[in-house]
């Protein structure tokens, strides 16, 4: 539709886009500035995005940088030559002095160029809702991917290169945290003395794999995970695509009371069992736990689902069970999987940015052998989960321990960007499908 025409007038302001270039004019500091934070795209008016774009293109050949040289470089703009030409372009400049603050009138144009984007993003959904061969998914899918691109604009505002001491600022109260005494680490405790040992806790920003076979306790060990980060008062999501939030919340509250799940399940638990799930049941619903169990969801709207909750309850710990249920463009399995594994990483890094929280990523193994111990690539079907983890952890069994109700399995960290690798002993609760830390680390 058309910008000029149908939008209101508060979508724009013409003075505010006509300091920002008179700034950029005058002084490559602004320019520096305003370069980083908008686009051609984003002036309202045709004429301030053709000087906007002259500006840039000056600035990468390395020319000089002066209202006659972009008049020059537009010479043949016919709108720019009935606008004023050299004239209407050095009176962007006048009355400004070159040590201006550009921040005021730059956020305006990008605040008013986000509000005109949202306005087309609706009109355009609006209008495709009246077309009865588009589907409801589409138009859904169609608008949330909009939202997320004006997100994206939202988030990367003033996250450009910052000079080292704005960084020592920030990384300052984080300092003060370690050294205090307290025995505090980088990140949250993971709730495994043993573990956190090898890992600074859960790193704000960080994608962690899980790694297992099928059965193997993976999603039993990420529920644990996240029972502990809850009950020490950090907020946390689980985003279980293969169960229900119903059984997700039963096997939580099995857990807590350590009651056996499947008699639960079948209706034989005894009174002694029903005595502790009771109070267990009502001690997990006041946790700050949320459940999203909707199946078969893009990666990408994962993504922006994750960065809104977190936005509302800063949340502290994200668990995707399993990477490989989502959904992701390709021509190929293997390609949508890096296109999976790319898109978390992107959402980790903006869990941590948004509430200081990290991504635990469980993911299927490829088939192994008998006793035969995991590696790095037996990730299914893409190496790029490799790479974009941080951390990568792998549980599977200790093949020398006879099967018990109590069984003992490995907890190996086999990849960690900034840290060792080692592995621990858990003791597994198979019955109220539970971890525990082993007496002893395995040595």
């Amino acid at each position: 539709m058309s910008q000029t025409a149908e939008l209101p007038v508060t979508a724009q302001d013409a003075a505010a886009e006509r300091e920002v270039l008179g700034l950029c004019l005058l002084s490559k500091a602004s320019l520096g500035a305003v370069a980083e934070a908008l686009t051609p795209a984003d002036f309202f008016h045709s004429t301030h995005r053709k000087v906007f774009k002259a500006i840039l293109d000056l600035e990468s050949q390395g020319g000089q940088i002066g209202p006659w040289e972009v008049a020059e470089t537009l010479a043949g703009d016919e709108e720019i030559r009935t606008a004023g030409g050299a004239i209407f372009i050095s009176g962007l400049s006048d009355g400004m002095h070159s040590g201006a603050s550009v921040a005021g009138p730059c956020g305006l144009v990008k605040k008013l160029s986000e509000r005109r984007a949202l306005a087309n993003l609706v009109e355009h959904a609006a209008r495709r809702s009246n077309d009865a061969a588009v589907s409801n998914t589409a138009i859904v899918e169609d608008l949330a991917a909009g939202v997320d691109a004006i997100r994206e604009g939202y988030l990367s505002a003033g996250r450009g290169a910052e000079h080292i001491s704005a960084v020592y600022k920030d990384v300052g109260p984080t300092l003060d945290r370690l050294g205090d005494g307290s025995g505090a680490m980088f990140g949250s405790p993971t709730g495994f003395p043993a573990l956190d040992a090898i890992l600074p806790g859960f790193v704000p920003g960080e994608l962690v794999t899980l790694g297992a076979r099928p059965s193997a306790g993976k999603s039993a060990l990420a529920a644990e995970f996240a029972l502990r980060q809850a009950k020490a008062g950090n907020p946390v999501v689980l985003y279980s695509l293969e169960m229900s939030k119903q059984l997700v919340f039963l096997r939580l509250a099995c857990r807590e009371g350590r009651v056996d799940f499947q008699t639960l399940q079948s209706g034989k638990l005894t009174h002694a069992g029903w005595s502790s799930l009771t109070p267990a049941l009502a001690r997990v619903s006041q946790l700050p736990i949320w459940i999203d169990a909707r199946p078969v969801v893009k990666a990408t709207e994962l993504r922006w689902r994750l960065r809104s909750l977190a936005q509302r309850e800063k949340i502290r710990l994200a668990i995707v069970d399993y990477m490989q249920l989502l959904r992701g463009d390709g021509e190929n399995r293997t390609v949508q999987v890096t296109r999976i594994s790319i898109e978390l990483k992107a959402a980790a890094c903006e869990l941590g940015q948004i509430s200081g929280g990290t991504l635990i990523s469980v993911s299927q193994l490829n088939r192994l052998a008998v006793g035969e111990r995991p590696q790095l690539h037996h990730l299914r079907e893409s190496g790029q989960i490799e790479q974009d983890s941080d951390v990568v952890m792998f549980l599977y069994d200790d093949e020398k321990q006879s099967t018990s109700v109590q069984k003992e399995k490995f907890l190996e960290v086999a990849k960690q960007r900034n840290g060792p690798c080692d592995r621990i002993k858990l003791e597994f609760a198979g019955p109220c499908m539970g971890f525990s830390e082993a007496a002893t680390k395995w040595s």
